[in-house]
């Protein structure tokens, strides 16, 4: 018998290079019946038919043992004990990724009251003498419909699984895709009708291509997709994606478990965004929401391309990683139940890693990380939470989309200056070749002048606010609206300079920087932001040195 499965969409296709897989391996221990051949548009499977039934069960609990799709929880409940003919304690059981409490529900085994040669009166007695003895309050676990939840071993819950999962007629729903209320953009990804029924070879081709091989973060996923099987197999091979969280010592060297897979502890992240011999931020590990793991997963994809391609030449492939993603397409399922499409353009996946490429070379990297914990790890300071959350999410949107990071910078700034300087995160020194660096390669060189001018005022006001002790400057620029105001402001500064000439410490490009901004108002926002930015950060840096000195 020859089964010939096609390429579809993209759960469908990860599905096909996760079963070839499967039975690549699981050979590898075992004599297998059957034959199969991964091609870039199709699995084939060749197998003698009257096998089908045993190698299908073979297969599928091979995938649940192997990932511990269906697994026992540290919780307990009450089952009945045939062999001890009593109540006893025993783990939960759970389904991993299920959709809503059937998937693990239907997992259990209940017998009738006939079966076990027990009457209800019967039951109730040694369900009081379970709790008499142990002094614990559980529900009685009976069901008048089912019977009595008998306590079994894990193949005969994997059995109710399989048979949950294949039995009758199977429609492509959440108990085989395994995504929450997704069935309106599922099904429009994968063109099959709703009330479509599909055989069970293609309910566990869907269901293995839903759990496993791809990367997480609590509630969102992020898939891999490819116009060829082969090419697909190939690049999850070369990623080495892990199916369990992803796990780190801290600072007391207690382990702890992270919500995700993806490993952002590789030591080449550490090489290349650390500074110097200093291990990464803690806070660099922990993940909030998709756009901030999407910007993550390409800072691991660019820095593991090296072994990408290492790995791309053992399989016989002469691409580099610019050229992969040409063949590529990253997909998103996110808790609102929507599957969107990421870098499905190959210039923008291409444009993302190049810049953390360019970075590199003007060993920025550090810098860009230094950046974004600031931003994201003063949220937990500031006591506008959601306000700080969202400045990181229009961060990560940002640099995604290769546009103007100013605002999020000029609303971090103001982040950085309302909370205490023991426990603010500040931007550091190499932050203004960064933004140069920022607006030469994506923003085309615009506003050039503009911002290195306003660097020029605004360290000149921060240095000044830190010399006479007070921020009143720095949030009355913050309100400016206009040009009238940023004028306004100005005036105010020269006014307030030579009433304390003493404490003001002009450096001599002052003026002309002053000059060039008052003649180019017509940028005056983009002028008032950048020179709010390096007034903040000056002042915490003068501030930072003047307390350490106090402190000596």
């Amino acid at each position: 018998m020859i089964r010939e499965f096609f390429i579809q969409d993209f759960i469908y296709n990860n599905g096909l290079v996760n079963l070839a897989n499967l039975i690549k391996d699981l050979s590898k221990r075992e004599s297998l019946p059957i034959q199969f051949k991964l091609e870039d548009d199709s699995l084939i499977l060749e197998f003698d038919e009257k096998n089908e039934d045993e190698l299908f069960d073979r297969l599928f609990n091979e995938f649940i043992l192997e990932y511990d799709i269906v697994y026992f929880t540290r919780n307990l409940r009450l089952y009945f004990d045939e062999k001890t003919d009593s109540f006893i304690e025993e783990a939960k059981i759970d389904i991993k990724e299920q959709n809503s409490a059937n998937d693990s529900m239907n997992t259990y085994s209940y017998k009738s009251l006939e079966d076990l040669g027990l009457t209800y009166d019967d039951i109730i007695k040694k369900y009081n003498e379970f709790i008499s003895l142990n002094k614990k309050e559980y529900s009685i676990p009976y069901n008048k419909n089912k019977g009595v939840l008998v306590c079994t071993d894990i193949k005969e819950n994997i059995k109710n699984y399989k048979k949950y999962l294949f039995d009758g007629k199977i429609e492509l729903d959440s108990r085989i895709h395994t995504f929450e209320d997704g069935d309106v953009q599922f099904h429009d990804i994968c063109k099959i009708p709703k009330d479509a029924y599909i055989d069970r070879w293609d309910a566990f081709i869907y269901n293995i291509g839903s759990k496993i091989q791809k990367y997480f973060n609590s509630d969102f996923h992020l898939f891999i997709n490819a116009n060829s099987l082969i090419f697909l197999r190939d690049f999850k091979k070369s990623l080495h994606i892990k199916d369990r969280k992803i796990s780190f010592y801290n600072k007391k060297e207690e382990q702890v478990e992270l919500n995700s897979n993806l490993d952002l502890i590789d030591r080449r992240i550490q090489d290349i965004f650390s500074q110097e011999e200093k291990k990464l931020d803690y806070g660099f590990y922990y993940t909030n929401f998709f756009l901030e793991f999407k910007l993550k997963f390409f800072i691991y994809l660019f820095s593991i391309k090296e072994s990408i391609e290492v790995a791309f030449k053992e399989y016989g492939r002469n691409e580099n990683l610019y050229n992969a993603l040409n063949n590529l397409i990253f997909v998103s399922y996110e808790n609102d139940a929507t599957f969107k499409k990421s870098f499905d353009e190959y210039t923008k996946s291409y444009k993302i890693i190049k810049f953390f490429a360019d970075l590199n070379c003007k060993k920025l990297c550090p810098v860009f990380l230094n950046i974004f914990l600031t931003i994201k790890q003063n949220e937990k300071e500031n006591n506008k939470k959601e306000k700080a959350y969202n400045i990181s999410k229009a961060f990560c949107q940002n640099i995604l989309n290769f546009s103007d990071i100013r605002e999020s910078i000029f609303n971090a700034s103001y982040q950085i200056l309302t909370i205490k300087d023991d426990k603010a995160r500040k931007f550091n020194n190499e932050f203004f070749e960064f933004m140069k660096f920022y607006i030469e390669n994506i923003l085309k060189g615009e506003n050039m002048n503009i911002y290195e001018h306003s660097k020029v005022v605004g360290d000149a006001i921060g240095v000044f606010c830190a010399n006479i002790d007070s921020k009143d400057l720095l949030f009355k620029l913050r309100n400016v609206k206009n040009q009238k105001q940023l004028l306004s402001f100005f005036k105010e500064f020269e006014f307030l300079i030579l009433k304390n000439e003493e404490k003001a410490r002009i450096k001599s490009e002052f003026t002309p920087s002053l000059e060039y901004i008052i003649t180019n108002l017509k940028e005056w926002e983009i002028a008032r932001d950048y020179v709010a930015i390096y007034a903040i950060t000056k002042y915490k840096a003068v501030n930072f040195k003047k307390n350490q000195k106090q402190g000596e």
